[in-house]
């Protein structure tokens, strides 16, 4: 099954003519949507959205997340919403508070320790010789020549590309504008 955002976000904005499924494979899938969509933007792992698991490499992360109270409603525990730790004296490899982002004012935090080596498909493994990237171009290759409607990649997972977040976001967002290019 794919484990990219899908299964845990929803579509901001006019929800009315978007349709998410997560698992289906490609065949059976693109095809049954295709009867009610003129697009499709898919975010997952290629290979797994084919049914074909295995054939990008990715490398995992575990995350350990900690509340803290804080005394005051901005407070927070780190130095920003992103702060990495490249030492061999710590275990893992960044922390994430996303309150830094968010703006929230609540009485709490909560920051979150990546450590490195888990399993899961969180981060592309980009390669000298881009074995990797190729292969996923092949595959985005496959789905486009396959598929009854226009394509588009998006995401982190579905672009193969090591892409951070507010670049994943501003995919995302120019989705409609990329869409008026297709059609």
């Amino acid at each position: 099954m794919a484990q990219g955002s899908g299964p845990k976000s929803a579509h901001q904005g006019d929800e009315s003519n978007v349709q998410s499924q997560v698992g289906g494979f490609f065949n059976s899938l693109l095809d049954s949507l295709a009867r009610e969509h003129d697009y499709f933007v898919i975010t997952a792992p290629l290979d797994d959205f084919l049914g074909e698991p295995g054939q990008l490499e990715w490398r995992g992360i575990r995350m350990e997340s900690v509340y803290t109270p804080t005394s005051t409603l901005s407070g927070t525990q780190t130095a920003g919403y992103v702060v990495n730790h490249p030492s061999v004296h710590t275990t893992y490899t960044r922390t994430v508070e996303t309150k830094h982002a968010t703006g929230q004012r609540v009485l709490g935090t909560v920051v979150s320790r990546e450590f490195p080596g888990a399993s899961g498909r969180h981060y592309p493994v980009p390669t000298l010789d881009t074995a990797n990237e190729r292969r996923n171009r092949v595959l985005q290759r496959r789905i486009r020549a396959l598929s009854p409607r226009p394509v588009l990649f998006r995401g982190r997972l579905a672009t193969y590309a090591y892409i951070n977040q507010d670049e994943a976001v501003a995919q995302g967002l120019a989705v409609p504008n990329d869409l008026q290019d297709l059609m």
